[in-house]
């Protein structure tokens, strides 16, 4: 074989994998969007990013991530896989094929949502992902719950430790700690901001 089809075979080669990579397809049911960091997660936990050149199929017709509602059906292109890292969305390196040479990109966090505490109201919802190092529960309608030890998850009514919440169940967290001893609590003032007033004044 002479030096000009050596050349010819690498460059089919390289030609081949690159295509391959920008085909990249991922399909997957919707679980949770967060539209200010362009991250849609899927049933199976994946989270991805999307960029200026994602294409979001529906049913075959292109959609924006703000229109994208859990349990919709998706096709994503284009898009950087992420996951969340103390309460940030980081982007997850790829794998490189061999022989591809590529310049990093630099890594782009998001932030996440604000965790919400628990207080007076308990929160009920379907979770989406736990993290458990975080000590937070997502929900399927965007929140981001913080528990803490004070707190418990019921699931039916039964006590659950967090890091056996499964994804997709009916949740109630509730508060067990006093509302005197959460952070910022004003024992003069009542669960509405407002002065407490004795009876009659």
């Amino acid at each position: 074989m002479n030096r000009r089809s050596i050349l010819l075979a690498c460059a089919l080669v390289l030609v081949v994998v690159t295509g391959a990579s920008a085909q990249q397809v991922i399909t997957g049911t919707v679980v949770r969007v967060d539209p200010p960091a362009n991250v849609i997660m899927l049933d199976d936990g994946r989270m991805f990013q999307a960029t200026g050149q994602t294409a979001i199929l529906v049913n075959n017709q292109p959609m924006q991530l703000v229109a994208v509602q859990p349990g919709t059906r998706v096709v994503l292109r284009e898009v950087r896989a992420v996951t969340l890292r103390n309460g940030q969305y980081v982007v997850v390196a790829e794998p490189v094929p061999t022989g591809v040479v590529v310049t990093p990109a630099p890594v782009v966090v998001a932030p996440a949502p604000p965790p919400i505490v628990v207080r007076e109201e308990p929160i009920v919802g379907t979770v989406a992902r736990v993290d458990v190092a975080a000590g937070h529960i997502i929900l399927t309608d965007h929140r981001v719950v913080q528990v803490t030890p004070g707190d418990t998850v019921l699931i039916d009514n039964v006590p659950m430790p967090l890091g056996s919440v499964p994804i997709g169940s009916r949740v109630v967290i509730r508060s067990d700690t006093p509302m005197s001893a959460l952070p910022g609590w004003d024992s003069e003032r009542d669960h509405t901001g407002a002065k407490s007033q004795a009876p009659g004044t």
